[in-house]
């Protein structure tokens, strides 16, 4: 049976890659092209996937980087993709090897490798935008757009944004914060989608005009907003989304 084995070289320590990976909820942000949603039903993770609803079930979690997950198509047919993160210096390497499926030809098979290789290189920039640059408390959220009437192929669109909720002692700490956030705002001239509820202040970050994803102007607001919620009181905020 021929396979190909595709790799990419990720900045960031094995331990979080794998951590980012095995977490279903992730797929959509960095496999779109496989997982256009996910959800837990009754035990296991569906996938809804351009083949249809297929499940989605990880190896056990372990220390070696191993992160082989089985697939079982509409079918009934189980796909066992074997996946792996090796250390590389201060980062990781992941690998993927992809099995031509009974039936498939080459064309198809080298069409699947482009896809994931296409999926890796999302991962290693997702990775990076959050670890690289520090945000580690903030969440990376995909949400299909509404279909483009001008476009013509059918192919989804996707927002991918960065969201976090800040939490504060007091309503007048919150809305102090984000009246101080307004000059640098104003300075960017780069406008958050954002909302308060009582003493949390839910952000949102993302640039339609680079294909609805962070661009350097969110991920610069992004850390000015981290720097200027640590000049308030300390209350209990949400965990960082890579530990």
């Amino acid at each position: 049976m021929k396979s190909l084995t595709l790799s990419v070289s990720v900045a960031v320590p094995p331990a979080v890659v794998a951590g980012f990976v095995r977490d279903p909820l992730n797929l959509p942000i960095w496999a779109p092209a496989f997982c256009r949603s996910v959800s837990f039903v009754r035990g296991e993770w569906v996938v809804q996937s351009p083949a249809g609803a297929v499940t989605l079930a990880f190896v056990p979690d372990n220390p070696y980087g191993v992160l082989d997950h089985t697939v079982r198509l509409p079918g009934g047919q189980e796909v066992c993709n074997p996946m792996r993160v090796l250390p590389q210096g201060d980062g990781s390497e992941v690998m993927f090897t992809l099995f031509r499926q009974e039936g498939q030809q080459d064309d198809e098979l080298e069409q699947d490798a482009e896809r994931l290789y296409s999926d890796l290189q999302t991962l290693r920039q997702v990775l990076e935008l959050l670890v690289v640059n520090d945000l580690s408390r903030w969440q990376l959220l995909s949400t299909e757009l509404p279909p483009d009437a001008d476009a013509q192929d059918e192919e989804p669109r996707r927002k991918t944004e960065l969201h976090r909720v800040f939490t504060f002692a007091s309503f007048a700490d919150a809305m102090a914060f984000m009246q101080g956030a307004v000059p640098k705002i104003a300075a960017l001239d780069h406008h958050p989608r954002w909302e308060n509820r009582w003493c949390e202040v839910a952000v949102w970050l993302s640039t339609w005009s680079d294909g609805w994803k962070p661009s350097q102007a969110d991920i610069d607001l992004a850390r000015y907003l981290d720097a200027l919620r640590a000049g308030f009181p300390a209350v209990a905020d949400e965990v960082s989304n890579l530990a």
